[in-house]
């Protein structure tokens, strides 16, 4: 995966260049949590260059990559062309990354190449439309008028912060005196300093609420 070699015989290349030819390739990547990123682009450049060699381009070839969203920085440095989906990916082997491991749910996400409105996902899991983003979203990701886009990446609620022009954890406060939001613990270290009001008052903008008999979502 990391290296681009092929291990079983020197013919492997020429027998995936036969399996590329005259097809639409979907290539599903699940990584190491931990790895880094760099050297499995050269490695998915690598197969995509193969498979433009083997077939006109007409033919596509589309990436489903499985990381946590807090990678999500280090992924898009080296894919600058996919997003990040909502979709909470489930792993039956790893209580962690379970629905029922994690407060939020699993934190893994899918990043793709693929369109945002080309990802339909499951409404019966309460995945919603927004025709604003032209994406599918979780239940508790809302869209945002002054951000124009559906915030949330862990599965929370966000809220706008006004004075930093951006939507943040509903866990973080807008400090001050740093002049940015911060997680709680931030306010432990003012207070060992000896600063007495270094916290802003914690603003929410309107949220996106689902209603159930109508099934459809309006702001609260």
């Amino acid at each position: 995966m990391y290296n681009g070699y092929f291990f079983q015989n020197e013919n492997s290349p020429m027998n995936l260049s036969k399996f590329f030819k005259d097809k639409d390739v979907m290539l599903i990547v699940d990584p190491p949590f931990g790895a880094k990123f760099e050297p499995l682009a050269d490695t998915v450049k690598k197969l995509e260059r193969m498979h433009l060699e083997a077939c006109d381009s007409l033919k596509s070839f589309d990436v489903m990559l499985f990381s946590p969203y807090f990678r999500e920085k280090e992924i898009l440095n080296v894919f600058p062309m996919y997003h990040m989906a909502d979709y909470k990916v489930n792993y039956a082997n790893h209580k962690q990354f379970q629905s029922g491991g994690r407060k939020q749910g699993s934190p893994v996400r899918v990043y793709t190449s693929l369109a945002s409105d080309k990802v339909p996902l499951p409404t019966l899991e309460n995945y919603w439309f927004c025709k604003r983003c032209k994406a599918w979203r979780s239940e508790d990701n809302s869209h945002c008028d002054k951000c124009n886009t559906c915030s949330s990446k862990n599965g929370t609620k966000y809220w706008h912060c006004d004075k930093c022009r951006q939507c943040i954890k509903p866990s973080w406060y807008h400090c001050d005196t740093c002049s940015k939001c911060c997680h709680p613990s931030h306010v432990e270290e003012h207070k060992a300093q000896g600063d007495k009001k270094p916290i802003a008052t914690k603003r929410r903008g309107p949220l996106l609420k689902m209603n159930k008999k109508t099934k459809k979502r309006k702001f609260k």
